[in-house]
């Protein structure tokens, strides 16, 4: 699974959260690495977030694909600009290089944006 955020305009008083999850149905991920960002090793975490700080610096794009097969993923999104300009978020998912979301928002001052997808096994 491979999943790629990018978000521009939220600054350190709006609230910004990108949640990635994979897993299996037995032990084979405990103790082993699950996902890769940008490229870096995040060891054995299976669920990962990252919120406006994540977006507010030099990087404003992450690209998150899992180290080996899954069972399970998850990706979650959430947006509230509480303040200055509009906020715009894009996100793609591809399972098996096959693009299963792929979505572009924008979210103006005062308003908010929450989705979530479940998206099943590439093995």
């Amino acid at each position: 699974m491979k999943i790629t955020v990018t978000v521009t305009g939220a600054n350190q008083n709006d609230q910004v959260d990108f949640q990635v999850s994979a897993g299996n149905h037995d032990a084979s991920q405990y103790g082993a690495p699950v996902w890769k960002i940008n490229g870096t090793s995040q060891g054995n975490q299976d669920n990962i977030i990252i919120d406006e700080g994540g977006f507010t610096g030099t990087t404003k794009t992450y690209v998150f694909e899992t180290v080996k097969p899954f069972d399970f993923g998850e990706l979650s999104i959430n947006v509230v600009n509480l303040e200055g300009g509009p906020i715009t978020a894009s996100y793609k998912t591809e399972v098996n290089g096959k693009v299963e979301t792929n979505e572009n928002v924008v979210v103006a001052v005062d308003q908010s944006y929450s989705k979530m997808f479940t998206y099943r096994s590439n093995k």
